[in-house]
């Protein structure tokens, strides 16, 4: 499933940094995030952080902008040892050495390109460790992505047009899988057993643009679609207002996007919800109206429960919450819907209006509603067991801090309780229990504190201190992964941060060092275990650690 994420983001010294995790467990569904400007978790463009590094003249790794020349790199792996890791601290497994760049999870493979001296590849490793795969050779116009179980690689890209390449373990290497594919547009199931991509992408008249793309829909396996959106479903490539919203919920395809070919006007920003069912062929259904060929209606989102059979989308034209359900009649909530989340287990959806209010709804025929909290400015995070939810009541200040309140949803009486009442922390979520929520607060010029307060009461404590710039949270456990020590490799534009990556428990105990240089963006959990690239003079490569 594909939702925005609202964990992870970064904080130095007033200055939000892009630096998410790419974590593959969602635990947001939210929209718009609170942090939508401060950036997501990526999983393309030659690496999370985005940089191509190369060996300076004095022996420290840089960016080279335009440059895909790098250090020596020996391609090997080791399950053990720590080699390039702190003298102190958790020990790491070498995955792969050399100079790397971490592109994402694709199953329990961690999908990474590897610098050599004057090549570029693309390649796989188990995050258990082992032996490496090479996946492909990436020229100067070739790139790839990581969505769910697969990896798509598109070669010979001009004018954002190439021809699109799938990988997934269980396949191998697909090649040819479709011709005039725009780079981006694509989308797997978290097995990596289906998949949807951008085919037969056409230009204006004049040549020069974008103006329309097919979309293919089929099993990995499979030589051809099991359904194709195209002609009245076709994706809208000219508008600049309307980005394609694609993902799989199981093996469900849902999209939200605009279709023909104008640059302005309702067709440019109305989206069509689409839902394309596992098997084939397969039969497309329109989730937002009731047939296929009418104007889109939604704005290009939409948050499923667990079994695709209840998708919530948002209306253009009032900005309605609505819930389509498969084989039922859709379901009206609020108009001046400004944020909104529906529970996994589709029992109900939570939203703010831009008027304030925190509203509860269940999805029962005759939905009950109820008042979380008033004055809200913007929902901030839901834990994983989707029953607390914290939010902020003030305007963040230009150093991205806020107020922070917390509620608990599915109490008899919900009733928000306030961690901090003033523009003074910093939010970065809860622990995978749910048990605490955690931000960065009591600042001063030697740093910011981390904290960590149990949400059903009580105090909040500094679990670490220092040059601490952002925490993230793994899948399981009370643990915390925490990024302190910034540092900036190359001169702008070519610029990227590194961070040295520690961990913490709530519980207590000591703080134990991972590593150090690991780029912006390039660490990713998968359970417990975290997957991280490292970029140094010595000890570059891709490591993984199983966290306590």
């Amino acid at each position: 499933m594909r939702f925005p994420l609202l964990a992870g983001s970064v904080f130095s010294l007033g200055l939000l940094l892009v630096a998410s995790a790419c974590t593959t467990e969602t635990i947001i569904q939210t929209v718009p995030p609170d942090n939508a400007d401060d950036g997501s978790s990526g999983s393309s463009g030659r690496g999370s952080s985005g940089r191509k590094p190369s060996t300076s003249s004095g022996g420290e790794e840089e960016e080279e902008e335009g440059s895909s020349s790098g250090g020596s790199s020996s391609g090997g792996s080791s399950s053990g040892g720590s080699s390039g890791g702190p003298s102190q601290g958790l020990k790491s497994d070498v995955l792969a050495q050399g100079t790397v760049s971490l592109l994402g999870l694709a199953g329990d493979d961690a999908i990474y390109f590897e610098f050599s001296q004057d090549t570029l590849s693309l390649r796989a490793v188990p995050i258990a460790g082992g032996a490496p795969t090479k996946i492909a050779d990436i020229g100067d116009n070739d790139d790839a992505v990581v969505s769910g179980g697969a990896v798509a690689i598109w070669t010979s890209i001009s004018g954002r047009r190439g021809t699109l390449n799938v990988w997934t373990r269980a396949t191998g290497l697909k090649t040819n899988v479709a011709t005039d594919s725009v780079y981006g547009l694509f989308a797997a199931s978290e097995d990596g057993t289906r998949i949807a991509f951008s085919q037969n992408a056409t230009l204006n008249e004049e040549g020069t643009a974008l103006q329309s793309t097919q979309v293919g829909i089929r099993d990995t396996d499979a030589a051809s679609d099991a359904a194709t959106l195209t002609g009245t479903t076709a994706v809208n490539l000219v508008t600049q207002s309307c980005p394609p919203y694609w993902g799989f919920v199981g093996k469900v395809f849902i999209a939200a996007h605009c279709t023909g070919t104008a640059s302005a006007g309702s067709i440019a920003t109305n989206a069509k919800v689409l839902r394309v069912p596992d098997g084939a062929p397969a039969t497309v259904t329109r989730l937002d109206a009731a047939s296929l060929t009418v104007a889109g209606t939604a704005v290009p989102f939409w948050i499923a429960d667990a079994t695709a059979s209840k998708v919530l989308y948002i209306t253009t034209s009032n900005s309605q919450a609505r819930v389509a359900q498969v084989g039922g009649d859709t379901l009206d909530f609020d108009t001046n819907v400004a944020q909104v989340l529906l529970l996994s287990d589709g029992s109900a959806v939570i939203y703010r209006k831009a008027t304030g209010e925190l509203v509860k709804a269940t999805t029962a025929d005759k939905p009950v509603t109820t008042t979380l909290a008033e004055g809200v400015k913007a929902v901030v995070a839901l834990s994983r067991d989707e029953r607390k939810l914290t939010f902020r009541k003030l305007d963040r200040t230009a150093q991205g801090l806020s107020d922070l309140h917390v509620v608990d949803h599915t109490a008899a009486t919900p009733s928000p309780v306030a961690i901090e009442s003033t523009a003074a922390v910093f939010p970065t979520g809860f622990t995978a229990t749910s048990s605490h929520a955690l931000f960065l607060g009591d600042f001063s010029a030697t740093g910011p504190a981390l904290k960590a307060i149990p949400v059903g009461g009580g105090t909040a404590t500094a679990i670490a201190t220092g040059t601490i710039v952002g925490a993230l949270s793994p899948a399981k456990g009370t643990g915390v992964v925490f990024l302190s020590n910034p540092k900036q490799l190359g001169t702008p534009p070519s610029a990227f941060n590194v961070f040295d990556l520690n961990f913490v428990d709530v519980s207590g105990g000591q703080t134990a060092k991972i590593n150090e240089s690991v780029p912006q963006g390039e660490y990713v959990f998968r359970g417990k275990r975290l997957v991280y690239s490292k970029l140094a003079a010595q000890g570059s490569g891709l490591y993984a650690v199983t966290l306590p």
